[in-house]
């Protein structure tokens, strides 16, 4: 089930961009460190591992992964429910296939450990909107 903490963050209006159009004079990445401070290093899960970078370095130093990280992956299918939960956590305009959901679920899974996992800030990680896309040929 996705966690209550992540549901919060995915409906969040805190955003990078929003505070630095508050804040221009502040740097992107000292704005990215405060903004989601308090889910960061422990404070709201005493046993995480800090992120990626943390597991990455404690794999590095120990030949596998930490015990967190290690619990943090299970291999069962999502519930019916648990997909109807990242469904909401998003903003799709339509509900998305429950292969896409599957997908998106395990995506906010690693929210919970870093707010920055999905290296943008997760109000926006499920949204929806439109690139442009120029081709340039020979």
């Amino acid at each position: 089930m996705t966690s209550e903490r992540v549901y919060n963050l995915t409906h969040s209006d805190k955003t990078l961009t929003a505070a630095f159009a508050t804040s221009p004079d502040s740097s992107p990445g000292e704005l990215g460190k405060t903004l989601y401070a308090e889910h960061h290093h422990g404070i709201h899960k005493p046993n995480a591992t800090g992120g990626i970078t943390a597991t990455i370095r404690d794999m590095l130093k120990t030949g596998h992964a930490p015990d967190e990280a290690k619990e943090a992956v299970r291999e069962d299918d999502p519930t019916p429910e648990d997909l109807d939960r990242a469904a909401e956590c998003g903003q799709f305009g339509t509900r998305p296939t429950d292969l896409f959901l599957k997908v998106y679920y395990d995506v906010l899974k690693t929210l919970d450990v870093d707010p920055w996992a999905g290296a943008i800030s997760p109000p926006l990680l499920g949204s929806r909107g439109v690139v442009t896309l120029s081709i340039i040929s020979v």
